[in-house]
Parts: structure tokens; C-alpha cells; sequence
């Protein structure tokens, strides 16, 4: 039987790097590239959202909240959506500790981890999908946004997180559009950059963008692009 077709959320991919592309220094230092400005620009492109979405990779590093905090609070928060596939999320993390502010859903791709029952208890969602069929990433995204979807209702997404999601979602042609805020720094090519591997052997290959703006928040750029055509399309 053919599988009914769902309309997916539609996907804002935010970067966050310096003006030559990365996301952080090689020893990993991150915080912060961008000035409190940009940073509460993003605030309210969380609150604009229904789902904001990370990975487990972003957890472990930055211990982020991901709550839209503008002044004044949205009505309600976007649900904080978590790609988890091995169930590493820590019991201490931050996320997990504003749990009451607003929902939480971790993703997994094999199962809940016997290792954390502590976790099972905390007031968050659960929700098992399939893996991915490219090696390089565990989580299946379109599985992903179909949950979130039918389970949540959620029509928008804002994607937040590392090089590793950020590449497997634009490899996966699901970013309808890319907000890239750009701080007037370099880093340099032993920084990590803030797009992976997109597989592109020829420039007819490449993700096509259409400019919508180009602002200046405080003493950073940001950039608004449509994505007009997927990698390969």
C-alpha cells in the first residue's frame, strides 16, 4: 500500500559563523561568534517557529536551552526537538532542566537506552524513528519531520545546530530556507566549518539560493536565501 503523502513542515536552516564560514575556532571555541544584537535576533526566529531543532552533538558541546527568550515571552515556547539516536542526552543538561517552560521531544533511532532510566522519567516525549539510509547520519529526516507533523502539528522548523545536522539536512534537499548570520571575523581553514561534505562533483549539482536580504544587526551581517533548488535537482 502506498504511503499517504504529508505535507512537511517547512525548514529554516540558521548558521551562526564568522565572515569566511566557520562555526568555531579548531580547539572548538564557539561562544561567541556573533554579538548580543544577532543573538536576540534569533530569539525571535524561535519564537516565529513552531519547532526548534538541534542535534545531540550541539547538546554535549553548548548545553544550550533553545527557548525563544524575547522581551516581551512569546504566548508559548516552540516545542525543542533533539536528534538523539544513541540516547546520550545528559540527565544534567540544561534543556532538560526547563523542561516545564516548554516541550521537549528527543528523537531515537534504536530504542530507549537502558543506561539512563532516569531519563524515562523526565517530562519530555519520546519518539523512535527510522535510520537513514546514508551512513553518515543516523536519524531518518523526512521520518523526523513526519513526527513532528502528525505527532505535533508543528508547519515550521527552525534548524539550530552543528555542521553534521546542518549538512545531512541540506544533502537531504529539506531547507527551504537558509538564514546565515555572518560576524565580521576569520577564523581560518582549521576552524570547523559550518557546512559539510554536500557531495558536489559539478557546479550543476549545486544547492541554488535566491537572495531575499542582506541586514546588519549590530556589527554582524545576516543573510536571507531561498533555496530554489535542491543538491542534484
Amino acid at each position: 500500500m502506498t504511503k499517504a503523502k504529508i505535507d512537511l513542515p517547512r525548514v529554516t536552516l540558521k548558521l551562526a559563523t564568522s565572515l569566511d564560514g566557520y562555526i568555531a575556532t579548531k580547539s572548538g571555541a564557539s561562544q561567541w561568534i556573533t554579538g548580543p544584537q544577532a543573538r536576540a535576533h534569533v530569539h525571535e526566529m524561535r519564537a516565529a517557529h513552531d519547532c526548534v531543532l538541534t542535534g545531540i552533538g550541539t547538546v554535549l558541546a553548548d548545553d544550550p536551552v533553545l527557548t525563544a527568550r524575547t522581551n516581551p515571552l512569546p504566548k508559548s515556547q516552540p516545542l525543542r526537538a533533539v536528534l538523539d539516536s544513541n540516547s546520550k542526552m545528559p540527565l544534567g543538561a540544561r534543556m532538560l532542566a526547563t523542561a516545564h517552560v516548554g516541550p521537549i521531544c528527543l528523537f531515537h533511532g534504536v530504542g530507549w537506552s537502558k543506561d539512563k532510566p532516569e531519563l524515562a522519567n523526565q517530562p519530555i516525549h519520546r519518539c523512535y524513528v527510522g535510520r537513514n539510509k546514508r551512513p553518515d547520519f543516523g536519524l531518518d529526516l523526512h521520518d523526523v519531520l513526519v513526527a513532528l507533523k502528525t505527532g505535533f502539528g508543528v508547519k515550521s522548523v527552525m534548524v539550530e545546530a552543528g555542521a553534521r545536522v546542518a549538512t545531512a539536512f541540506l544533502r537531504a534537499g529539506f531547507v527551504n530556507e537558509l538564514v546565515w548570520f555572518r560576524a565580521p571575523i576569520l577564523i581560518g581553514s582549521d576552524g570547523l566549518a559550518g557546512i559539510g561534505e554536500l557531495g558536489v562533483l559539478a557546479l550543476d549539482e549545486a544547492i541554488k539560493l535566491e537572495p531575499v536580504s542582506i541586514t546588519s544587526v549590530g556589527p554582524d551581517r545576516v543573510e536571507t536565501y531561498l533555496v530554489t533548488r535542491k543538491k542534484g535537482k
